[in-house]
């Protein structure tokens, strides 16, 4: 109703100027004026229109281009879900072989620490137990290496090699307690295969394997505060 009454508002008053010319004997003034407002009036709407279809047909050529852009992010969050996937299961994994292993730990004689060795492979610091009398281990079984003197935990460690044959064993680091014992330790193998002084092997429990890790991050963060 709003805009019915608008219209019949502009028509009467193109009206009323219509009869005031036609009056003053200027119609031919108020025609030429009304023919320009009418052409300049299509003209905008004539502009209107063309700038909404233009918009449309930008719109319509982007349409593949937002097509692959859609496909490449999907295929994106396909690939994170993935790798969250994976690090979930990796997590998990890890996690119980933490816990079977220290519960292995507990099963049978320890073996006892007779000395160091450097892989030959890998680089990488072992250490050397013998097992007496000569077993099966659990790849994987958990022990701690602490201070015999103060009971101090230096890291834990995980077996990887067991001979049943001579009992000789070998032992990974899996965490690192304290950082620079295992630096000093690893120069010193180089050159020196023997025993490591005042250290053992130890049985750890599951509910150790908690205490050794916040032990190691209380050690790290006191190294980069300093």
């Amino acid at each position: 109703m709003r805009a019915i009454g608008s219209a019949l508002l502009f028509l009467g008053t193109i009206v009323g100027f219509a009869l005031a010319a036609a009056a003053a004997d200027v119609l031919w003034i108020f025609l030429i004026v009304l023919v320009i407002a009418v052409g300049w009036g299509i003209r905008d709407k004539l502009r209107r229109e063309a700038s909404s279809l233009c918009r449309q047909r930008v719109n319509a050529r982007r349409v593949p281009e937002l097509e692959s852009e859609v496909g490449t992010l999907s295929a994106d969050l396909e690939l994170l879900r993935e790798h969250a996937s994976k690090q979930w299961e990796r997590g998990r994994d890890s996690g119980r072989k933490e816990i079977i292993g220290a519960l292995m730990s507990e099963r049978g004689e320890l073996p006892e620490l007779i000395g160091t060795e450097i892989a030959s492979d890998t680089g990488a610091l072992m250490l050397v137990g013998l097992a007496d009398p000569p077993r099966n281990f659990y790849m994987g079984t958990r022990y701690a290496l602490s201070s015999v003197s103060t009971g101090e935990v230096k890291g834990l460690l995980a077996v990887v090699f067991a001979d049943e044959t001579s009992g000789r064993v070998l032992l990974e680091t899996v965490e690192r307690t304290i950082e620079p014992y295992w630096q000093a330790l690893e120069a010193q193998a180089i050159l020196d295969s023997s025993k490591p002084p005042d250290v053992k092997i130890a049985a750890v429990s599951p509910t150790h394997l908690g205490q050794i890790e916040d032990q190691t991050s209380s050690n790290q963060g006191d190294i980069h505060g300093s």
